[in-house]
């Protein structure tokens, strides 16, 4: 992310930090166990990877959150196209041992050079835009509106 913001500075690239949390995962570890939600964790992850593109990272915090970057984008538009595809993929269902389970996530963005912050206030920004999604309801995104 330190990297990313140097570059930016260089050379004007827009990116975005998305942070994205499972919605409804809680109840996976605790109807089927840990395993099954391992399972789920793993598909979740190959989906993003899958509509990310070559320039873009993803990383997995901890729980069920992740962290997006993604570079090099030509507009805010482009960076929604994106978190629309993931929310789609992410909201397929997974085969599991017991059957089929679906989640959803809630996504919050943050931009740069929108937001001219150092990479922990840039986190704590997506970090705040993505509560901001979830108390508007399951399965959507938020861009971060602190400046």
């Amino acid at each position: 992310l330190s990297q990313a913001i140097a570059q930016s500075k260089r050379s004007k690239e827009l990116f975005a930090v998305a942070f994205l949390d499972l919605d409804g995962f809680k109840p996976v570890n605790d109807t089927y166990g840990h395993r099954a939600g391992d399972i789920v964790l793993v598909a979740i992850a190959q989906r993003i990877q899958a509509v990310l593109r070559e320039e873009d990272t993803v990383a997995r915090l901890g729980g069920d959150e992740f962290v997006l970057l993604l570079r090099n984008l030509e507009s805010k538009q482009q960076c929604e196209q994106i978190i629309q595809r993931v929310l789609k993929d992410i909201n397929e269902p997974i085969d599991i041992d017991q059957g089929s389970i679906q989640v959803q996530a809630s996504v919050g963005i943050a931009l740069y050079p929108e937001h001219k912050v150092d990479a922990e206030t840039l986190m704590k920004y997506a970090d705040k835009a993505m509560y901001t999604a979830k108390s508007a309801g399951t399965h959507s995104y938020q861009f971060c509106d602190s400046k």
